[in-house]
């Protein structure tokens, strides 16, 4: 998906400008790369905030680093909101099976999810952080992710989220 703007936070992390340098080599100029270092751990939430207020972009959609995404992921989820309509959407995920310090199996399996409804989030968090694309206009409605929060910052967002529209 093109055009395409993607807000790095380096939550007081690492080095990152030789992946940013290869990944604007790689990709061109048809991606913005904007990097935003915190020189304190600032904790997911609000790491993510910070990314929330540095994207310009209709859309936004997450993804923590040790996750990855398909090539078409964002086009796909882009072209079904659009097709929609709907402010929000999700995709399958999929998980490890087991752990890299085990000899246990490490083939990737569903991520079991029920759906994206406000009864489901009521009882478990059914989504993975990567696995959505909203409307960056319900952060108008919502609000940010809660910085307060330690875990569960994700689950908490998909309620308030899910409480105002249909995903």
């Amino acid at each position: 998906y093109r055009p395409l703007e993607i807000v790095v936070v380096n939550d007081a992390g690492d080095c990152v400008d030789e992946v940013i340098a290869t990944a604007r080599g790689e990709y061109g100029a048809d991606l913005t790369i904007k990097l935003v270092n915190s020189p304190i751990n600032v904790y997911l939430a609000a790491a993510r905030n910070l990314g929330l207020g540095e994207a310009t972009g209709k859309w936004v959609g997450y993804l923590d680093d040790d996750d990855e995404l398909y090539p078409h992921h964002v086009g796909h989820l882009v072209h079904l909101l659009t097709a929609t309509k709907a402010r929000a959407t999700h995709s399958i995920s999929l998980m490890h099976r087991g752990s890299e310090s085990t000899d246990i199996d490490h083939s990737l399996l569903p991520y079991e999810t029920r759906g994206f409804k406000l009864e489901y989030l009521l009882e478990e968090n059914v989504i993975p952080v990567n696995a959505v694309l909203h409307e960056r206009s319900l952060l108008d409605e919502i609000g940010y992710f809660d910085s307060e929060l330690r875990a569960n910052e994700d689950w908490d967002f998909w309620i308030r989220m899910a409480s105002v529209c249909e995903v």
